[in-house]
């Protein structure tokens, strides 16, 4: 369940066109790793293909992080209080990464 933020118009008029290049940023990264994906083949190198993926993967990173500070200076302190934590830190805690096995298994994406 998303927190109820009580969002004023100017405020979701500042966020609106954050989420939609976030969206439209997402949609890119992710059919670049379909055609990497799709052109290693069936029994890829794994290495070679995080490799070609990793620019990708860190550029992302990067605008969600950069996303996220401006989101935060829209919000207030309590509105920013109630934004879940994993939406805070979507790449996990301390520096931890989250995902199956928990801290340190596989990246969550």
């Amino acid at each position: 369940q998303q927190p109820d933020l009580e969002l004023a118009d100017s405020q979701k008029t500042a966020l609106t066109p954050l989420a939609d290049s976030l969206d439209a940023q997402g949609k890119t990264a992710i059919a670049e790793f379909q055609k990497r994906i799709e052109k290693a083949g069936a029994n890829p190198d794994f290495a070679a293909l995080f490799g070609g993926l990793r620019p990708t993967i860190e550029a992302t990173q990067k605008s969600v992080r950069a996303a996220l500070d401006r989101a935060k200076a829209v919000l207030t302190p309590e509105q920013w209080a109630k934004v879940p934590a994993e939406v805070k830190s979507p790449f996990g805690f301390g520096g931890q990464r989250r995902g199956p096995g928990g801290p340190g298994g596989p990246p969550p994406f």
